[in-house]
């Protein structure tokens, strides 16, 4: 997949973490950064969601703000899909040295 550019810097450091197969925090607090990117990236669909129907009935009038909102979501949902597909790897990765 495609450098996703534009991160924040917490985000960034999550998946160098992931890539890395590195464990810097407890499972717990891991849980949590992956519990609270997927409430962010749900809270940034939702309003790229609510933009595109405001857009539609009129009520949103900006198009440049409309554009930045779309590009949000789509950055946030490529790089939910490339974090899904390194733990999809380091499980991978994992069950193979079990065997």
């Amino acid at each position: 997949m495609a450098k996703i550019m534009g991160l924040s810097s917490e985000y960034r450091e999550i998946l160098d973490s992931i890539k890395l197969n590195q464990s810097s925090a407890s499972s717990k607090s891991g849980k949590n950064i992956i519990s609270k990117f997927i409430h962010d990236m749900d809270m940034i669909q939702n309003a790229s969601d609510q933009a595109m129907k405001d857009n539609g009935n009129g009520e949103f009038t900006d198009v440049h703000k409309l554009m930045i909102v779309a590009e949000e979501a789509d950055q946030s949902f490529q790089l939910m899909m490339e974090i899904r597909e390194n733990l999809l790897e380091s499980y991978r990765e994992i069950m193979r040295m079990q065997t």
